[in-house]
């Protein structure tokens, strides 16, 4: 059956990155089949686990980054497409990626500053 192929799969990928904790590959291929599946959360954990074990890897930052990406972590995101960039070489999907995430960073940072502002406003109206 496909479930019983992926399974399979998913086994051989945990066995590869137990015998050489440093391959990127294993842990991306490991992190795409396990999104593939539905399951994010362990995908991304194999994704986080590939980028601190091999941080020279492009691919393996390229694809953490898209998963911080999925989870709103915009600041990491952005590092992990620097990474990507930087032992990859920049290609228009890190740099799209890159600058989406500086956007939203930005973005983020504007809401917050709003946020501010109109709390103390609104704590000056309670002081009057």
């Amino acid at each position: 059956t496909q479930q019983g192929k992926q399974d399979e799969a998913m086994a051989a990928f945990r066995q590869a990155i137990k015998f050489d904790p440093h391959d990127g590959r294993a842990y991306a291929q490991l992190a795409l089949l396990l999104a593939n599946t539905g399951r994010a959360d362990e995908s991304f954990s194999v994704y986080r686990d590939g980028a601190r074990n091999v941080p020279r890897d492009g691919d393996l930052q390229e694809g953490y980054a898209y998963a911080l990406m999925f989870r709103k972590d915009y600041r990491g995101a952005a590092e992990a497409y620097r990474q990507a960039a930087l032992y990859k070489g920049s290609t228009p999907t890190i740099n799209q990626g890159f600058q989406s995430a500086l956007k939203f960073v930005a973005y983020e940072e504007q809401l917050a500053k709003q946020k501010a502002a109109l709390e103390a406003k609104q704590k000056k109206k309670q002081k009057k």
